[in-house]
């Protein structure tokens, strides 16, 4: 009996070993796999990735701009004559109503002279026959050439007090002396340019846009329009659409589009006519029928020698990358849509693209790491 029981429990005790003895052995072997997996996964070079995702919210785009002036007039003389006094320096504030440059007067004045003397006798004459025509002791043809003639004396003197006027040529609006086209003592024929002003009191900057933003988008449909000045670096300003070109450029085939700023007058005092400026703005895609697009960073494209564009798609469990050519449509300052080639939840390549190839395995790089701990 007793033997029998000792035989019971060898038995179980070796039983017991072998269970051991397995579970040992395939916890090892699941750790012989996880060493030959993570020291696979280490042979492959990492490269940093994006995983490709869809976007409908606003996207926003920046454009170079140029400043222009409000206004931008040339002023001349409506009469000719000498000039005698020219008041203006390129680049100079003037206000509304400053005297800008004169004509010498003294032969509209002999005429305005002679022409009140010829309105006062043609008055004279005029009233006299009046009242002979009244008493019937002249010709009513002889009245009516009398009251013809002090029309015409009437509006010959209009004229010349017209003329007088315009020998001075006043400031039409506040604005800075952007040119001079003459010098003092010159013969001025009418009509001539003789300054150049800029009303700078609103400022407008103008940009060019491709046609597809045209075709896709209507600059109506822009909002949160910001303009930064490279000569006031530390300000924003916001801005309205005030027009925009159908007709585009012949050389560029690019689109006109200009924004209007009132900035504050110590700003305005440091801008000026073909300086440069960032016009930045949002356009809202959720209305649009092109919606849920396809946006990832123009870095992660390269061309091949027959033109076409493409990118390496990287397996996110590591393994070859697949070179994949894909249609690019419009672009949003560092980034492109991409019409074609790519869905959502992809991962590509966004540096090292130079040197991946479709024989090297290489896996994504994890986030904070740099090199081969990536």
């Amino acid at each position: 009996m007793k033997k029998t029981v000792r035989i019971i429990i060898l038995i179980a005790f070796f039983m017991v070993l072998g269970v051991i003895g397995i579970v040992g052995g395939k916890e090892l072997l699941h750790k012989q796999e996880t060493v030959k997996s993570n020291a696979t996964l280490l042979t492959m070079r990492p490269i940093p990735t994006i995983q490709v995702k869809q976007h409908n919210q606003a996207i926003q785009r920046l454009f170079p701009g140029t400043v222009k002036a409000v206004r931008q007039v040339d002023l001349s003389f409506s009469v000719s004559g000498q000039l005698r006094k020219l008041n203006a320096k390129k680049g100079i504030h003037i206000n509304k109503g400053s005297v800008l440059a004169s004509l010498d007067q003294r032969d509209f004045e002999h005429a305005l002279a002679s022409a009140k003397a010829n309105y006062l006798k043609a008055q004279l004459t005029f009233s006299r026959m009046k009242r002979l025509h009244e008493k019937n002791i002249i010709s009513r043809a002889n009245f009516e050439k009398a009251r013809a003639d002090f029309d015409t004396a009437q509006s010959e003197l209009k004229i010349r007090e017209k003329a007088l006027e315009d020998t001075v040529l006043i400031a039409p609006f506040d604005s800075i002396i952007a040119d001079r086209h003459v010098e003092n003592y010159e013969h001025i024929s009418a009509h001539k340019p003789i300054l150049s002003l800029y009303d700078m009191s609103e400022i407008e900057v103008v940009i060019q846009v491709p046609e597809s933003l045209i075709r896709d988008y209507s600059p109506s449909e822009w909002c949160n329009i910001e303009v930064k000045f490279n000569a006031e670096k530390h300000s924003t300003f916001s801005a309205v659409l005030q027009e925009f070109q159908l007709t585009p450029d012949s050389m560029t085939g690019t689109y006109d589009i200009t924004f209007l700023i009132r900035p504050q007058l110590t700003t305005r005092s440091k801008l000026l006519p073909g300086m440069t400026a960032t016009v930045c703005f949002l356009i809202n895609n959720t209305n649009n029928n092109s919606n849920n697009k396809i946006i990832i960073p123009s870095q992660a494209t390269r061309s091949d020698n027959s033109g076409s564009t493409y990118v390496w798609v990287i397996n996110p469990d590591g393994g070859l990358p697949h070179k994949r050519a894909i249609i690019i449509g419009n672009r949003y300052n560092q980034n492109l849509e991409v019409i074609s080639g790519l869905k959502a939840g992809e991962f590509i390549a966004i540096a090292g693209i130079q040197s991946i190839s479709g024989d090297q395995p290489v896996r994504p790089q994890k986030p904070g790491k740099d090199g081969l701990e990536g």
